[in-house]
């Protein structure tokens, strides 16, 4: 039996305003310590082209996201899996997402990225427990280029939306 991996903490501040979730990080994204890193995984070209500036490396990344209010989780806590496709992800433990936005009280803006994080999320999460909150809830489709039914231009139009106005997707 394969042995349970563990995600990665939270990137947060106490300011941060837009969660954005996907399901569990990549083994790249993994052995970087860093949300989204894979050169493949089209997350960072969506937010540059958005915020129009570029990130050159982890430590600009966090400063954009800083900057932005922008923060980054995952939906599971731990699972087993063979390299790092969603449909390999087994025994899934998920990440107490309620508490985080509970001790994050700025968050305003989930973003879920792709079909398994949105199901997890909305199987493990009842968002109607924090009743005192305005929180709007995005579902987006994946940021990897595996997903071919979205070009970046699309995904950039999706993400826009939600990022800077308060339109359903």
């Amino acid at each position: 039996m394969k042995s349970s991996i563990l995600g990665l903490d939270p990137f947060i501040f106490k300011d941060s305003e837009i969660l954005i979730l996907g399901s569990f990080p990549s083994i790249v994204s993994l052995q970087n310590s860093f949300y989204f890193i894979n050169t493949k995984n089209r997350l960072w070209p969506i937010l540059e082209s958005i915020y129009k500036e570029k990130t050159l490396d982890i430590e600009s990344k966090k400063d954009f996201c800083k900057r932005h209010k922008i923060a980054f989780f995952d939906v599971i806590k731990s699972c087993t899996r063979d390299g790092s496709l969603d449909s390999n992800i087994k025994n899934i433990e998920a990440n107490d997402l309620i508490s985080l936005v509970k001790n994050y009280s700025n968050i305003r803006k989930i973003i879920t990225l792709g079909g398994l994080s949105k199901k997890l999320f909305i199987k493990y999460n009842d968002f109607t427990k924090i009743k005192d909150r305005d929180i709007k809830i995005y579902h987006l489709p994946s940021t990897s280029s595996l997903n071919t039914r979205y070009n970046l231009d699309a995904l950039i139009s999706k993400f826009e939306i939600c990022l800077k106005g308060d339109k359903n997707v």
